[in-house]
């Protein structure tokens, strides 16, 4: 699981920021879906953004998306036609596909959900049907395995030696407004763990060898940002203002800056989002 406000391909959840606007390009897509974009080309603009270079794409969705069949079908084209924009699927190499999170758990289980639908095709049958390899796996978290999950995807890597790789997880987010909403995919990589405390190896293109595309969703809260969040907000609109610093500190004194919360329909958040984001990749690798 990974945090949507602090990941590198999560880059937009802090786009008010001035220094971000700049690079950032926003745009309605239809069906009260918002595209947002950020590409970060050098390294004078990943100091000036605070942010990896990569490209940075976000879908922010409003209900329709899980409630209307040409709203899905409409945020499931657009996952794949920023899948084939941000990889180069111009040839028949193989892909492969990294469901990361823990699967048992429901606010974690996007990967493995995601994982459980794609449709893998072996190399023979890939040369046969004159198709793309693509290989799927699901690595489970450290905590059941014992081995950093960034480790098991280079072992992968160096065996089945794929064109590019794919890696869906789970956010964590301060905006409730994202949460099962919220579509983003980055070249940048990402750091297994990072939204629960955790701070696992980066897996990116310079760890693998291979271009990198991540794939994640906002499935839970962290609660000291959404309270800090829903409180400025009404402050501000009483024309009051917050010291952020102080408030922080009193939440972690009150032993609330480490916890998170999920929606009650967390379950059904995930595998919506789970069926879009198979579905896309299996379009895009058909």
């Amino acid at each position: 699981m990974n945090f949507d406000g602090f990941s590198e391909y999560a880059a937009l959840e802090s786009g008010n920021a001035e220094s971000i606007r700049r690079f950032a390009t926003e745009e309605n897509v239809g069906f009260n879906i918002v595209r947002r974009g950020l590409d970060v080309r050098t390294q004078e603009d990943s100091k000036r953004v605070n942010r990896r270079i990569g490209r940075y794409v976000t879908f922010d969705c409003g209900g329709e998306v899980y409630s209307s069949m040409r709203a899905a079908k409409r945020m499931e084209s657009l996952l794949v036609e920023t899948i084939k924009s941000m990889l180069d699927l111009r040839g028949r190499g193989s892909a492969l596909v990294i469901g990361l999170g823990n699967g048992q758990i429901a606010c974690d289980s996007l990967g493995f959900k995601v994982f459980d639908k794609i449709e893998p095709r072996s190399a023979q049958i890939a040369k046969s049907a004159l198709q793309r390899c693509v290989f799927a796996l699901s690595t489970g978290v450290f905590a059941k395995t014992g081995v950093e999950t960034s480790r098991v995807v280079l072992a992968l890597v160096r065996e089945l030696k794929p064109s590019f790789v794919v890696l869906v997880d789970s956010l964590a987010t301060g905006s409730m407004t994202r949460v099962g909403r919220s579509f983003q995919l980055s070249t940048a990589g990402l750091s297994p763990g990072k939204g629960v405390g955790e701070s696992g190896e980066k897996i990116d293109k310079s760890l693998l060898g291979v271009p990198v595309l991540s794939i994640g969703v906002p499935t839970i809260l962290t609660l000291p940002t959404t309270i800090y969040g829903v409180t400025k907000e009404y402050l501000e609109s009483q024309n009051m203002t917050i010291d952020e610093y102080a408030f922080r500190n009193l939440l972690a004194e009150r032993k609330i800056s480490d916890m998170i919360v999920a929606p009650k329909n967390v379950d059904i958040l995930v595998e919506s989002a789970a069926v879009l984001i198979s579905n896309a990749l299996n379009l895009a690798f058909a």
